[in-house]
C-alpha cells in the first residue's frame, strides 16, 4: 500500500479542492520545435506581439532556417511600432529589384524611410536574399538608436557588432554564424527579443554640437506600449485566493511584486488558468482609456514549486480559514 504524504501548501490545497487543475496549454499554441529550448520565451513573446510567427502550414518555428531580407524588413517595422503605416505604403519602392506588388513592399518602404535598411552598392535591396548575421545586427542597432556609436567604432560590420555586444543585443545564447553568413530564425528571434528591453539612445541636442544619450525608454514600452511585469494571479472568473470571485470570464486579477493588484482583460491569453501561480506577464496600454489587456502570461518557474495530485487521491484537508492548510493524499 502506498503511504500518505503530507504537505503544507495552501496554494496546492486550494487548487485541488476546487478542482482547478490546469494544463497551461498556450492559447497561441507555441511551436513544438521551441518548447523546452532557449528559444521558447523569445518565440512565444514575439508571436504574441505578431513580430515573428511560426510556419503557416505546420506551425513550426523553423529555428535553423535562414530569413529573407524582405522578411526581416517586416520584423524591423513591427519592432518600431509602425506596422499600421506599412499597410498604406504599398506603392513603388526606391529599389529597382523590388517588383511591383511584392508582398513586403510596404514594410520595405517604411524600413527604408526610417533608415533602418539601405540598398547594396548597386542600389538594389535584394529582397529574396537571406539576411546575414551582421546585416541583422545593424538593423537592430539602428532601431535602438545606437548607429552614431556604431559608426564611431568603425561602422559596418565591426562597429555595429561591438555595440551590439555592449548593449546586450547578443546575450541569452545568440550564436554567431559569421558576419557575412546567413543567420538563422532562431538567432534572429533571440536578438529581436533582447532588443525589446534594451534602453534606447536618442539625440538630445542639435546643431553643431549634436549629442546622443541613452534614455529610459525601450522598444517594448515606447514603441509597442507593452510593459513586462511579475506577480501572482489571485483571482479569475471562477474563484480567488480569498474566496468567491465577481470577475467576468475574460478577466483576471493579478497582484504584482510591487504589492499592487489590478484587473486585466485576458485577451488571447490563457491567463485564467494560472490561478495561484506566480507569473511573468506582459500588459498592453494603448492610452485610449480602455481596459488593460494581457498580451502574454507565462509560468514563472523560478518562483513556483508545484505538485499535481489527482482529486481521487486526496485523503483530507485540515486547517482553519486564514491558516496554512495541510493536504494529505495518496502518493500513487
Amino acid at each position: 500500500m502506498s503511504k500518505i504524504k503530507r504537505i503544507g501548501s495552501f496554494i496546492i490545497a486550494f487548487a485541488m479542492v476546487l478542482g482547478l487543475m490546469t494544463t497551461f496549454a498556450n492559447a497561441n499554441e507555441l511551436p513544438e520545435d521551441v518548447i523546452g529550448t532557449k528559444y521558447e520565451e523569445p518565440a512565444e513573446l514575439l508571436k504574441a506581439l505578431e513580430i515573428m510567427v511560426g510556419d503557416a502550414g505546420t506551425g513550426a518555428f523553423r529555428l535553423e532556417d535562414g530569413i529573407l531580407r524582405s522578411e526581416f524588413a517586416k520584423i524591423a517595422v513591427y519592432l518600431s511600432g509602425l506596422s499600421d503605416v506599412a499597410g498604406s505604403s504599398m506603392g513603388g519602392t526606391q529599389f529597382p529589384d523590388v517588383v511591383e506588388g511584392h508582398w513586403a513592399t510596404g514594410f520595405i518602404n517604411v524600413a527604408a524611410q526610417q533608415k533602418f535598411v539601405i540598398g547594396d552598392d548597386t542600389g538594389n535591396f535584394r529582397p529574396d536574399d537571406k539576411i546575414t548575421y551582421a546585416e541583422a545586427i545593424t538593423v537592430l542597432v539602428r532601431i535602438l538608436g545606437y548607429e552614431p556609436s556604431a559608426v564611431s567604432k568603425g561602422g559596418f560590420p565591426t562597429g555595429y557588432t561591438v555595440v551590439a555586444g555592449q548593449i546586450g543585443l547578443l546575450k541569452n545564447g545568440v550564436v554567431s554564424t559569421g558576419s557575412n553568413v546567413a543567420t538563422t530564425r532562431g538567432t534572429v528571434a533571440i536578438m529581436a527579443y533582447n532588443s525589446l528591453t534594451i534602453n534606447m539612445m536618442e539625440k538630445t541636442s542639435y546643431g553643431a554640437n549634436e549629442n546622443y544619450e541613452v534614455v529610459d525608454k525601450t522598444i517594448l514600452t515606447e514603441k509597442l506600449d507593452v510593459t513586462k511585469m511579475y506577480g501572482q494571479v489571485i483571482a479569475n472568473n471562477q474563484s480567488s485566493l480569498t474566496g468567491t470571485s465577481s470577475l467576468r470570464e475574460d478577466e483576471v486579477n493579478i497582484l504584482s511584486t510591487t504589492g499592487e493588484s489590478a484587473i486585466y482583460k485576458t485577451g488571447k491569453t490563457n491567463a485564467k488558468d494560472f490561478l495561484a501561480r506566480n507569473v511573468i506577464y506582459y500588459v498592453r496600454d494603448n492610452g485610449e482609456n480602455t481596459d488593460l489587456e494581457l498580451v502574454l502570461v507565462r509560468n514563472n518557474t523560478t518562483k513556483n514549486t508545484e505538485i499535481k495530485v489527482s482529486a481521487t487521491n486526496i485523503s483530507s484537508l485540515t486547517g482553519d480559514s486564514g491558516e496554512k492548510k495541510t493536504l494529505a493524499y495518496w502518493l500513487n
